[in-house]
């Protein structure tokens, strides 16, 4: 099945497997390479020109080396190299996106988000903005917490190409739609994300999965990587005790 979604960024851990293996393994390492001597919570670290950077010896724990790999069109390649080559890595960061090239698409896809977002139960979801179209700099809407496991944002990616001078011919109707996810540590929600498709991603969360199924992504059973709320034994016990003897013990109330 063809994905409606594309991978655009990803992050990930390969418990157990030495630096040395991942790097004669992954074909993407004739980069340019450029060593560190630390980055954030390892002791030395890799870069391979703008395509992945890979921290190892962490400081504290068993993690392993730690792969980011950042957006563009090498993305979608190197994740499927990396998946094919180590099915075991756990995934801490993965990005969706999906692109839309027509007059209006950016007023389209932030009304379709929106919707969903002010609707969102129990409470409506965030829905800061920033940037300015008129300074050729692009509009951003967010949607959602950058804490919790899934954050959406709609960006008009012509003009952000342009200001960045990464395309000076890109179209200026082009925009984009884009789903973070940082999948709970909880479980094995980050062994499952190394294993779903870039729609599955999209739709790993009830409020991504309705915008998704709105914008044309077809999604067949789902794996939720949000955070679970499970209810400690003293708890549940609580919860079956008042179940039980709740209407016995309101009546005897009732009746004095």
């Amino acid at each position: 099945m063809v994905n409606f979604y594309h991978f655009d960024k990803y992050h990930c851990t390969f418990p157990g497997v030495p630096m040395t293996d991942i790097c004669r393994s992954l074909q993407f390492i004739a980069a340019p390479m450029e060593t560190y001597v630390r980055g954030k919570g390892y002791k030395r670290a890799l870069s391979f020109g703008d395509l992945a950077f890979l921290m190892y010896e962490p400081t504290a724990g068993d993690y392993g080396c730690h792969l980011q790999v950042g957006g563009g069109d090498t993305c979608q390649p190197i994740v499927e190299e990396v998946r094919t080559l180590f099915p075991d890595h756990r995934v801490s960061r993965v990005d969706v996106a999906a692109d839309f090239d027509y007059p209006g698409a950016f007023k389209d896809l932030e009304g379709i988000a929106l919707a969903v977002a002010l609707n969102h139960k129990p409470l409506p979801l965030k829905t800061p903005v920033a940037g300015d179209h008129y300074q050729q700099a692009g509009r951003t809407s967010y949607f959602g917490s950058r804490t919790s496991t899934h954050f959406g944002r709609v960006y008009e990616k012509g003009y952000e190409q342009r200001a960045l001078g990464i395309n000076p011919e890109a179209s200026l109707d082009w925009a984009r739609w884009e789903i973070e996810v940082k999948p709970t540590k909880k479980g094995d929600a980050r062994k499952e994300a190394a294993a779903l498709s870039p729609d599955q991603i999209a739709h790993s969360s009830d409020w991504t999965s309705e915008i998704s199924t709105s914008l044309g992504s077809v999604c067949g059973e789902s794996v939720r990587l949000t955070t679970r709320r499970v209810n400690s034994p003293f708890i549940s016990s609580i919860h079956h005790m008042a179940k039980q003897y709740g209407p016995g013990i309101r009546k005897a109330i009732k009746n004095g």
